[in-house]
């Protein structure tokens, strides 16, 4: 979801900066422990080594590509 806001802020006009804020005691920009517990299962969904290599590739490439997304 951050990438997505962030493609999207990027290509406004009117946006020249971007704070992020958050609720509560504190503030994580980093990995949604929910959303890697998905991946342990779905890793384990295959028998073969080089699927489940994928499956891991794919993921990481999704969390990189929302962290790249800040930067840019």
């Amino acid at each position: 979801e951050i990438g997505e806001c962030f493609k999207v802020l990027d290509d406004a006009d009117d946006c020249r900066a971007v704070l992020l804020t958050a609720a509560g005691k504190a503030f994580c920009a980093g990995l949604d422990l929910k959303e890697a517990m998905t991946m342990g299962q779905e890793i384990a969904e295959h028998d073969d080594v080089a699927r489940k290599c994928r499956v891991l590739e794919k993921r990481i490439k999704l969390y990189q590509d929302a962290f790249l997304s800040i930067e840019k």
